[in-house]
């Protein structure tokens, strides 16, 4: 086997010393700077909060009032009662579920938390739903969507809400956070109301991305002058001639 050449040693170097080492260094000081301030209570009390809001809204503003009329007793009778499936709308149980776990997910990884320490908070954050945040009885697929589904879906939006922050070039930083809250409420909500605990951007390591925004629309109009009848009068009805 021929040893390599003079030029592709030096072209080797050559592409080693232009690696971005800088930004490695930089990537290490943020996470470590994450992991000084990552909190394990705030997350815990914000679910819990974010909990008791959606039960409340539920309670007045949904189609089934009563199933969010909890109680000791309905935590009690869901703590010793078993799982079941339940038949709830496609949009509550595979847009809605997912959703609300991917809140519990963000709360827990935009406070410093790693994916698999946001998966538990998740997954307990749905198990504490079913129990206590409706007082039907507790549902193993809607364990699944939230607690899992969710988390999948949290950590998603978690990601591209830090790319939007670090990635969107000539774009006002007030419209950076907008756009980020829009993407990922619970990593907006934090960066708000703790401001320099949790304002670092999650190190993206540089990935390829693409982005690509479309808008389509199409007018259709007949306009004939006919003498008094104007304008009206040239709209015709669609299909007539």
């Amino acid at each position: 086997m021929q040893a390599p050449g003079p030029g592709l040693l030096a072209t080797a170097l050559a592409l080693c010393a232009a690696l971005p080492f800088g930004a490695f260094a930089a990537d290490a000081d943020v996470a470590e700077a994450i992991e000084a301030n990552k909190s394990y209570s705030i997350p815990a009390l914000e679910i819990v909060g974010f909990e008791v809001l959606v039960n409340r809204y539920n309670r007045y503003f949904s189609n089934n009032k009563n199933d969010y009329k909890v109680n000791w007793s309905s935590v009690k009778r869901n703590l010793n009662s078993g799982w079941g499936t339940d038949q709830d709308p496609f949009k509550t149980n595979q847009l809605g579920h997912p959703y609300q776990g991917a809140m519990y997910h963000g709360f827990a990884r935009s406070a410093g938390l790693n994916y698999w320490q946001s998966l538990g908070y998740t997954f307990a954050g749905s198990l504490a739903w079913e129990i206590a945040g409706e007082n039907t009885r507790p549902s193993r697929n809607d364990q699944i969507a939230s607690g899992i589904g969710g988390s999948f879906l949290g950590e998603a939006l978690f990601r591209i809400s830090n790319l939007f922050l670090e990635k969107a070039d000539g774009v006002p930083s007030a419209w950076r956070e907008v756009g980020a809250a829009v993407i990922s409420p619970a990593t907006g909500f934090n960066r708000l109301a703790f401001g320099d605990r949790f304002d670092r951007v999650f190190p993206s390591h540089n990935p390829v991305h693409y982005t690509r925004i479309k808008y389509a629309g199409q007018l259709d109009a007949a306009h004939a002058q006919r003498g008094a009848g104007g304008f009206l009068a040239g709209i015709r009805p669609a299909g007539q001639r």
